[in-house]
């Protein structure tokens, strides 16, 4: 199973949640991490969710999600085998 990784900076128009809620990625080895201006989003999703820990303490979000620093968020795009940002 391919492990896909998505990076969510924005909560705009545009933004992913019905998607990856969708039945087009049940089955799929996906992990979500928030960064930028995603890091206060709250989202539901059947996926792992992260937050990029320097963004999120730069614009005071408070996030239930597990804290990542930059060499995590580095090592998860690498181990990855496609990455999508949205």
């Amino acid at each position: 199973m391919a492990k896909v990784l998505h990076l969510v900076k924005s909560v705009g128009a545009s933004h992913p949640w019905d998607l990856l809620s969708g039945p087009s990625f049940q089955g799929v080895d996906a992990s979500i991490v928030l960064l930028q201006d995603a890091v206060a989003a709250t989202v539901d999703l059947p996926f792992p969710v992260f937050v990029l820990e320097p963004d999120a303490r730069q614009r005071g979000a408070i996030t239930r999600y597990s804290p990542i620093d930059d060499d995590r968020l580095l090592d998860m795009i690498l181990e990855a085998d496609s990455v999508i940002v949205w």
